[in-house]
């Protein structure tokens, strides 16, 4: 809560206070006697208008009594609220608050309008916790760490424990938070909508239902029945519709439910049948197609990454009818697609029910539309690149020999997608197994990879009878190349490659029975192969001993292989980053050097401890990667080995008897407790295992709960008597915040998932 005082003084100056007309306001430090101060509204919640009463007429809260200051303030804490207001109170036609500001101080009112007005800020990566306000515990208070300005603040919510609730603290990418509170005796909701530095942008009131959400950390939304409230990190914005006779209204969830540029879209239903879908971006509603559903519907496909959208009109029995690709910013129509035209054999209509829609990489879709109850219809199988605005098509025939459907791409908008633009999908007969791998009749693969500019099929097995041919259709081996094990005879183990270099091959790496558990690992944008000796691959021996590695690269053949013999069965570990391979084999590490295209060993290590980072996003597509360096640790001797993309770094940490390791994008974090004094320690260290920041804390029992997001790493310290500390670290920086006891929720301004 942000207040002040007011006083109506005409003729009067009173020391430690400001004037403007005959109004008084600030905190009188003398001369203040004989005057009647009164604490003027919340400022948090709107602008304020402060008016003189020179009959002291003005009505106040306390029965009776009557005040010669007067308020107004607007809906909302926004330039244009304040405006309507001004003009709405005064009969003005102002168009920007510096105007309305400077009519009003002329004409003797007071405005909060540009009075110690904050600048919301967006784009600095900061980490914020709710907790109770250390001066008083009855209250909530927010903390709030900027990692990018080394600074750490805590201020008070203006929010009673005792009268409200926390629900959920939600936040954007690189930009602000959303707190959702309930109050405890009524259940109205109270959203606090705040800027990356956790300046309350504005507070929205509800004493209704909601539902709210975020999608894909661009777009936060608030959803009653009659309006919806969004946010981008930075500005807010309302949508209100019609809500009598309302069926449903919903945020469409399309894939991340945003697309590149925070638009998303809402729908509408009545209870007539009646249906409206807009696209609300920057607080304008545009719609973007009105319908009944009686006779059809419309589904809607968005991506983060993308800068279009799919639009699909289907009738009202589930049979699509087309869909179109329009540009996400104006709704330019880019294709349109008839799926009306196709008929069977027999020249009745193919009815597509069915659509599996995959978004993948940046800016690309690859959907097949079919039917799950008519073997008669046709796969209709299309890919789109929204850079070169180039709409793929090609169709598969479905029949007795090819029920079922498998896709195949990197769809998810986390770190791991960049360099991945590839898709590929299997149309199969049903499969059995042959200890190995499934086997089919039928199978063909239908491709696009990143290097190629339209659909390629081939049929990978047609043997009509039996199934004679193997291969494990998965994610294994996918990059922008392709490696998938196979056999074509059910005898031999082999790899099928598609690759840029040397396009699709069968390599043949030896007999089924002489490998056991073969997977295939992809890294970056090559792949290696890794087995253990099967049953008859070492006479004496059992299956799972020993180890057998064929690294492909990113070519169609084995460029480099190593076989060692084992006694201990299945004693693989393999360590897998953005262009990472590590692993272990009867306590010895090898690894794969992706410049020298060598299998490499690095030599003994006893180690069972792992740490990589993986829970952020970026807000720039093109970083992502996930998995920078695998970090090794072995607890017993405090060595450490960081596996990078063609080197490993050896060391050894300080000796410890309690530890927390937490990796970041560029740093780790190691929290340790000297054994000698029982002095805990934080250490910082790059990932050349040079030491950044040391801080020696004056805490001596281990109880510390950490977090290392990206560039952020702190820790929160509870010396189980009730109070918590927590410390910030930075490359410089150090600085620790005292709490109160209390159930803390901390959240980083990158979408994570952080419960």
């Amino acid at each position: 809560m942000n207040t002040r005082p007011f006083a109506y003084t005409p003729g009067v100056s009173v020391t430690g206070t400001n004037k403007i007309g005959d109004i008084s306001y600030g905190h009188p430090t003398s001369g203040f006697e004989g005057s009647e101060w009164w604490n003027g509204p919340d400022e948090d919640l709107g602008y304020v208008i402060a008016k003189s009463v020179s009959d002291d007429s003005q009505p106040t809260p306390i029965s009776g009594v009557t005040a010669s200051v007067g308020f107004y303030r607007s809906e909302f804490k926004t330039e244009a609220s304040f405006v309507e207001l001004t003009n709405n109170m005064f009969d003005q036609t102002f168009t920007t608050g510096t105007d309305a500001k400077t009519w009003l101080n002329g004409n003797g009112y007071w405005t909060s309008f540009g009075e110690d007005s904050i600048t919301f800020v967006t784009g600095i990566q900061t980490s914020s916790i709710i907790c109770r306000l250390p001066a008083d515990t009855s209250e909530w208070g927010l903390i709030n760490l900027d990692y990018t300005n080394n600074t750490s603040t805590v201020r008070a919510l203006g929010l009673s424990r005792n009268d409200w609730s926390r629900q959920d603290f939600y936040p954007t990418n690189e930009s602000g938070y959303m707190l959702v509170f309930d109050n405890i005796e009524t259940g109205d909701h109270k959203i606090l909508f705040l800027d990356a530095a956790c300046n309350t942008i504005q507070t929205v009131d509800l004493s209704v239902v909601i539902s709210y959400d975020v999608y894909d950390g661009k777009i936060m939304a608030v959803k009653y029945d009659g309006g919806i409230w969004y946010f981008d990190g930075l500005n807010v914005y309302q949508y209100t519709y019609d809500a009598t006779d309302l069926n449903y209204a919903e945020v469409m969830w399309a894939e991340d439910g945003a697309s590149s540029n925070s638009t998303f879209m809402f729908k509408v239903v009545y209870n007539n049948g009646d249906a409206v879908i807009k696209k609300l971006h920057n607080g304008t509603a545009a719609t973007i197609v009105q319908y009944s559903i009686s006779n059809e519907d419309y589904d809607i496909k968005l991506y983060s990454q993308a800068d279009y959208y799919v639009i699909i009109k289907k009738l009202a029995s589930g049979v699509c009818q087309d869909f179109k690709i329009r540009k996400i910013s104006d709704d330019t129509q880019l294709h349109s697609v008839d799926l009306t035209v196709f008929d069977k054999i027999d020249e009745t209509s193919m009815d597509y029910i069915h659509i599996d829609f995959r978004n993948y990489s940046i800016n690309k879709f690859a959907m097949v539309v079919h039917n799950y109850n008519d073997l008669d219809v046709d796969y209709r199988i299309y890919t789109y690149n929204g850079t070169t605005d180039v709409l793929n098509s090609t169709s598969h025939v479905k029949g007795t020999n090819y029920p079922n459907l498998y896709i195949i791409t990197r769809q998810s908008t986390a770190l791991n997608t960049t360099g991945t633009d590839s898709v590929l999908m299997s149309f199969s007969s049903n499969s059995s197994w042959n200890g190995t791998m499934n086997t089919y009749a039928y199978f063909d693969i239908v491709y696009q990879m990143s290097w190629q500019t339209s659909l390629t099929t081939y049929v990978f097995t047609d043997a009509g009878v039996g199934n004679e041919t193997g291969i494990n259709f998965s994610y294994d081996g996918f990059t922008n190349n392709y490696y998938a094990i196979c056999t074509t005879n059910n005898t031999d183990l082999q790899v099928l490659s598609i690759t840029e270099a040397d396009g699709l091959e069968l390599i043949t790496l030896g007999l089924l029975a002489d490998f056991d558990s073969p997977n295939i690992h992809s890294f970056g944008n090559k792949s290696c192969l890794r087995a253990y000796f099967g049953a008859n691959a070492v006479e004496g021996n059992p299956a799972g001993i020993g180890m057998i590695l064929k690294y492909f690269g990113n070519t169609g053949g084995v460029i480099d292989e190593l076989t060692v013999m084992g006694t201990t069965q299945y004693n693989i570990n393999t360590y897998i980053g953005w262009n990472i391979f590590g692993i272990t084999h009867d306590n010895v590490l090898y690894q794969i050097n992706t410049t020298t295209d060598e299998i490499v060993t690095i030599g003994p290590w006893y180690g069972n401890n792992t740490y990589t980072s993986s829970d952020y996003y970026e807000a720039t597509a093109s970083a992502r990667q996930e998995d920078l360096v695998h970090i090794l640790f072995d607890t017993t001797t405090r060595d450490i080995r960081i596996l990078k993309p063609t080197s490993c770094i050896s060391g050894t940490l300080p000796d410890q008897s309690d530890f927390t390791l937490r990796a970041g994008k560029n740093r780790f974090m190691y929290i340790f407790e000297n054994p000698n004094d029982g002095v805990i320690q934080i250490n910082l260290y790059d990932f050349n295992l040079t030491l950044i920041n040391s801080i020696v804390t004056d805490k001596t029992n281990f109880n510390f709960n950490t977090r290392a997001v990206k560039d952020r790493f702190n820790a929160r310290h509870n010396d189980g008597s009730g109070t918590y500390t927590w410390f910030m670290i930075t490359d410089t920086f150090d600085d620790a915040i005292m709490t109160s006891t209390s159930d803390t929720s901390r959240v980083e301004n990158d979408w994570i998932y952080w419960n």
